[in-house]
C-alpha cells in the first residue's frame, strides 16, 4: 500500500518528466528508484510551552544528522539544542525514527517520533518527542528544512508539553 501511494505522489510531482522517465517504465523496484542519502542540518528552532501558566518562550540553534535504517521505509535522526529563555536554558537531546517521503529530487517530507532527554539547572528530563516537516533541495546537495515538533518532558519539578517550529539549512550527503 505505502508503495502505491509514494508511486502515485512520485508521479504528481514530477509533470515535467518524459514518458519515458516515469517510475511505471522503469524495471527497477520503487525502494531502488527513491533517493538513497543521509542528511545533516543547523536549524533555527523557537518553541514555546501553551499549557504553562506563564506561556514562556524559548529559542535557539539546533543541529541534526539523519541516516537511512531501511532504504526509503525508515531514517534515524540525532538531534541536540540549546533553548534559551526567560526562565533559563535547556539542551535537549532525542533520538527520532522517521517515515520519509522522498517525492523526487527536489521534496522530501517526513513524519517521526522518538525519545528526549533534556537537561536543564533542575538536572535531566524525560519525555518524547513528535515531528512532521520536510526539505526542499536545489540542484545540489543544499536544501531548506521545515519542522514542526510536539514534545512532552517530565523534569522533577515539572512537566511541560512544547510545541516547537524550526528552519535551517540542510546538507545532503
Amino acid at each position: 500500500m505505502r508503495t502505491a501511494i509514494t508511486a502515485a505522489l512520485l508521479l504528481l510531482a514530477t509533470p515535467a518528466l518524459a514518458d519515458d522517465e516515469l517510475i511505471g517504465a522503469s524495471d527497477a523496484p520503487l525502494h531502488e528508484l527513491e533517493p538513497h542519502y543521509s542528511a545533516a542540518a543547523l536549524k533555527f528552532i523557537s518553541m514555546t510551552l501553551p499549557a504553562h501558566p506563564e506561556n514562556p518562550f524559548w529559542f535557539g540553534p539546533g543541529a541534526l544528522t539523519e541516516f537511512p535504517i531501511w532504504h526509503g521505509l525508515l531514517e534515524v535522526e540525532f538531534a541536540a539544542a540549546l533553548l534559551v529563555g526567560e526562565h533559563g536554558w535547556e539542551v535537549p537531546v532525542d533520538v527520532i525514527l522517521k517515515v520519509p517521503y522522498h517525492f523526487n529530487h527536489f521534496w522530501d517530507v517526513f513524519a517521526g517520533v522518538g525519545p528526549m532527554v533534556a537537561w536543564n539547572a533542575h538536572g535531566a528530563g524525560y519525555g518524547a518527542i513528535a515531528t512532521v516537516g520536510g526539505y526542499a533541495w536545489n540542484e545540489g546537495n543544499v536544501g531548506l528544512l521545515l519542522e514542526l515538533d510536539y514534545t512532552f518532558l517530565s523534569h522533577a519539578t515539572e512537566e511541560a508539553h512544547g510545541v516547537e517550529a524550526a528552519v535551517g539549512v540542510a546538507l545532503r550527503y
